[in-house]
């Protein structure tokens, strides 16, 4: 209101210096001469001065209203940009606030999405674990009824009260069943150890109540396994003494056998059945029985030796004879290889030189037919050569030449027959 008012003052003002530039300021006086304009009034020049002043007044007064509303002005701007900054941020603040809650919201959603997945890899993991179970469950019975069957072939020998109305042999018949048995079981065991190999994981699952199923069909493949290793130990246990008292049964009823074959065998060359064996006997002792012709010096080492003496060789002896024999024999078979030995070394020697011999006959052919061929194609480089017409070719020359070429390949393909020939003896 006050710059109203200032402002209808300032108009006055204007208005009043408009009038005064609009009247005359001299009057004309008659003959031409002008004469100073005077004041209607004193009252008139007072009002003059006073707005004079008034109007130095009014110009303070309107720089300082303009500074006043310059500052205003400036105030009203800082104003209006704070008031434009802090709707600028509280938009920022708000879209800051939008994307937190756009942000929450994905964090829910993915949280959402991953315990689906979750879940659906524990039905997954559920649902493949139990499907393994049924299969394994069927592989682990069945091992468990193979290993029940072997142990109910070993019950009759592994029990020390009823192993005792067992002949050994029947022992050592159950403990071959139960080794077939046994291979069963354990093959059986195989198929559920290779069923569970790198399938740990899939087996257990995700749940508790599957790993505690997993864990117990485990156990059950160990147990099985360490049971049918301690029936077979406890077998083997029944086993080998029965096995060992077979063995020297064997070995005794092989050494009577034997004693009545050396009998027989001293009686067959007992040739005038005084009970012992002369010079004569034990040469042919050695060439009927071990194929071999005893030497001289070893006649006369036998001859010579406390089993001969005084005129043969008794039955109590005998055993003594054969070990002389068995050593004349094995120097006998030694003479043999190394004679055997020299004629295949002579034999190589022999077919090593005449492999030389064929193979230097044969250079030879080859040489001839290198030459025989040279010498053909010399004989035919002229009638090749020949251009005449036919009605002057000189026959004669040319079945002369003829013939040269004839008698070249001949020479040649003998040689060649005769390369072949040493090459096939030589293979």
């Amino acid at each position: 209101q006050q710059q109203h008012q200032q402002h209808q003052q300032h108009q006055q003002y204007q208005q009043h210096l408009q009038y005064q530039q609009q009247q005359p300021s001299v009057h004309q006086q008659p003959g031409g001469s002008a004469a100073p304009v005077q004041a209607s009034s004193p009252q008139l020049a007072g009002q003059t001065q006073a707005a004079c002043a008034s109007s130095m007044d009014f110009d303070k007064i309107l720089q300082q209203n303009q500074y006043i509303l310059d500052q205003q002005q400036r105030s009203l701007k800082e104003i209006q940009e704070m008031e434009q900054k802090r709707k600028n941020e509280e938009e920022i603040r708000k879209r800051e606030e939008d994307l937190r809650q756009q942000a929450e919201e994905m964090r829910k959603q993915q949280e959402e999405i991953r315990r689906l997945e979750e879940e659906n890899r524990i039905e997954e993991a559920e649902t493949q674990a139990k499907l393994m179970h049924i299969e394994l469950e069927r592989l682990v019975e069945a091992a468990e009824r193979e290993c029940e069957r072997a142990a109910a072939i070993a019950e009759s020998i592994v029990s020390e009260q009823a192993r005792k109305t067992l002949r050994d042999e029947d022992i050592i018949r159950v403990a071959a069943e139960f080794d077939t048995g046994r291979a069963t079981a354990q093959a059986a065991l195989k198929v559920c150890s290779t069923f569970t190999a790198g399938r740990h994981r899939q087996l257990m699952g995700a749940r508790e109540e599957t790993k505690k199923a997993a864990s117990e069909f485990i156990q059950r493949i160990g147990k099985a396994d360490r049971g049918l290793s301690m029936t077979a130990g406890r077998v083997n246990a029944a086993r080998n003494p029965a096995k060992q008292r077979i063995e020297a049964e064997a070995r005794r009823k092989a050494a009577l056998e034997e004693a009545k074959r050396q009998e027989e065998m001293f009686k067959r060359f007992d040739s005038n059945h005084d009970g012992r064996l002369s010079l004569d006997d034990i040469i042919a002792l050695c060439k009927g029985e071990y194929h071999f012709d005893l030497q001289p010096e070893r006649i006369e080492a036998i001859k010579k030796s406390d089993a001969f003496k005084p005129d043969g060789v008794p039955f109590s002896k005998f055993a003594v004879l054969r070990t002389m024999i068995g050593i004349a024999l094995g120097e006998a078979q030694a003479k043999k290889r190394k004679e055997e030995a020299l004629a295949r070394k002579l034999r190589s020697e022999r077919q090593c030189a005449q492999v030389e011999q064929d193979a230097k006959m044969i250079h030879e052919c080859i040489g001839g037919i290198e030459t025989e061929v040279r010498k053909a194609e010399m004989k035919a480089g002229p009638l090749m050569a020949y251009t005449a017409p036919k009605s002057n070719i000189a026959w004669a020359a040319v079945e002369a030449a003829a013939g040269d070429v004839d008698i070249a390949i001949g020479a040649a393909k003998d040689f060649i027959a005769a390369a072949k020939e040493k090459l096939q003896a030589m293979v």
